[in-house]
């Protein structure tokens, strides 16, 4: 879930919200359409613009990696005890603050 919060999702909101302007801008379309040809220009149709969705993608998840760096650390002096596989069930992995000791 981690990785899907912190990749996935900055990855593809722009270009989730990119298609829903654009369903929303293409449904009032019909009316800009008719403003812009009464003005003589065209409306603004072009093609996706890829490169500044996956741009603006890459930096929301760098954002997203420093933030949870910076924010989701344990205290120095911890002990992390990695995911361990006890009678067929696995044990998540653990920090313990410093000054306790992993039986209490």
């Amino acid at each position: 879930m981690r990785t899907f919060l912190t990749i996935v999702v900055p990855l593809l909101a722009p270009t989730a919200l990119y298609f829903l302007y654009a369903l929303i801008a293409s449904r009032l379309g019909s009316r800009r359409d008719a403003a812009a040809r009464d003005a003589g220009t065209q409306a603004a149709q072009g093609e996706t613009p890829w490169p500044w969705l996956a741009g603006i993608g890459v930096v929301l998840m760098v954002i997203a990696v420093i933030f949870l760096a910076e924010f989701d650390r344990a205290p120095p002096g911890s002990t992390y005890i990695p995911p361990q596989l006890i009678d067929g069930v696995v044990v998540p992995a653990q920090i313990i603050p410093p000054g306790e000791s992993a039986g209490e």
